[in-house]
């Protein structure tokens, strides 16, 4: 079974990190658009994942709510350790709002490769197509290559020694990808 480009990218970005929201003003946002902009149902709502995403900081979900009343709802986080910490806590409690690609991955196939092998007659003329077994082929792709990688961009690094694509077909049996950061 041929893999494709998009198979190839589903696989490789499910490598990547997630990335949470971090701030008062992100955790706010997404509780209104969840809940509405009546501030009784996001902020408690809010409030109860606030205390549930750091265990001793508040006494009562109640305490936690008082965050979200008045002024304060609109007043940042402070800028100690322990309230960033508080809105990243809730923050991962909650869905990731992006990925965070690497800055290369290191991607192993297996399979068998349909090459066009450039072959000289004994007068000097290029002869022939070859077939090669590929038993694991190993690439690091950096850049945008490992955020958006294709397997024509695998096939050109992993044959530096030709001069162009050599790979007309191929069969990938067996991938494993690593992230390298």
């Amino acid at each position: 079974m041929r893999m494709t480009d998009e198979q190839l990218r589903e696989r490789v970005e499910a490598k990547f990190e997630n990335v949470y929201m971090t701030t008062k003003s992100e955790v706010v946002a997404y509780y209104r658009e969840q809940y509405g902009s009546d501030t009784s149902k996001w902020a408690t709502q809010a409030a109860k994942d606030v205390y549930e995403a750091n265990p001793g900081l508040y006494k009562t979900v109640k305490n936690a709510r008082r965050n979200f009343e008045g002024e304060r709802e609109n007043t940042p986080s402070s800028k100690s350790a322990k309230g960033k910490s508080m809105w990243a806590n809730v923050g991962k409690s909650l869905p990731p709002i992006g990925k965070k690609p690497p800055s290369a991955v290191t991607i192993t196939a297996s399979g068998s490769l349909i090459l066009y092998e450039p072959r000289k007659d004994r007068k000097g003329r290029i002869r022939g197509n070859g077939w090669a077994k590929m038993s694991h082929a190993t690439v690091t792709l950096t850049g945008t290559d490992a955020v958006n990688p294709t397997w024509d961009v695998f096939f050109d690094q992993y044959f530096t020694n030709f001069e162009g694509n050599p790979v007309h077909d191929y069969d990938i049996v067996g991938l494993d990808v690593q992230v390298v950061d």
